[in-house]
């Protein structure tokens, strides 16, 4: 679905800074707070991919810092690593807000988006691949840890990207995202 997503994300500022905030968004895990709060000085860029610091998070209240490892996707078209860096040649600016408003014409403009809108463009998206399910931004953090558990990682690789800092609070994804492969059905003759 969010390769989907992605696709429709035109070709121009606002598309590009869209494809931006879904890849990166899903593949840190962060929470839409987290993503709104980015500042272009949070990341690093580096060969093998994107380095983020987040200075202050929910689970991280004493302001001790959270580092997220983004590596190089397998596909251009899906990969975080193309889209946040395109979106960072656009924005052209060595600090401040990662993620600003685009306006008519393309014009970028200077404040943080707000998390309210990190939810929009999500459920804009969204809508357009899934018209039965509502989805929003907690969508991009819930979808890679269920992505991950479907693709066989285990609880700590994705609590290390999601930041949980319990098992628990992490199993409900995983649960959700292995509920066909470690089902009891795979015991019974039917």
């Amino acid at each position: 679905m969010l390769t989907q997503m992605v696709a429709l994300c035109p070709d121009r500022p606002k598309g590009i800074r869209d494809r931006s905030v879904l890849l990166l968004g899903f593949c840190s895990a962060m929470r839409r707070s987290e993503i709104a709060g980015l500042n272009i000085e949070d990341l690093r860029l580096e060969d093998e991919g994107i380095v983020i610091t987040l200075p202050r998070s929910k689970t991280d209240q004493e302001g001790q810092g959270q580092t997220i490892y983004i590596p190089r996707g397998k596909r251009p078209e899906t990969c975080p690593v193309i889209a946040t860096t395109n979106w960072l040649k656009l924005r052209d600016a060595k600090a401040g807000p990662l993620y600003v408003r685009v306006r008519n014409g393309g014009a970028l403009g200077t404040d943080h988006l707000t998390p309210g809108v990190i939810d929009v463009i999500v459920k804009t998206y969204a809508s357009q691949v899934d018209a039965l399910n509502a989805y929003s931004a907690h969508s991009l953090r819930s979808g890679l840890a269920t992505a991950a558990a479907r693709g066989g990682a285990d609880d700590r690789t994705v609590m290390r990207q999601t930041r949980h800092t319990s098992v628990e609070s992490v199993m409900g994804y995983i649960r959700q995202g292995t509920g066909f492969k470690d089902n009891v059905m795979q015991f019974l003759d039917l």
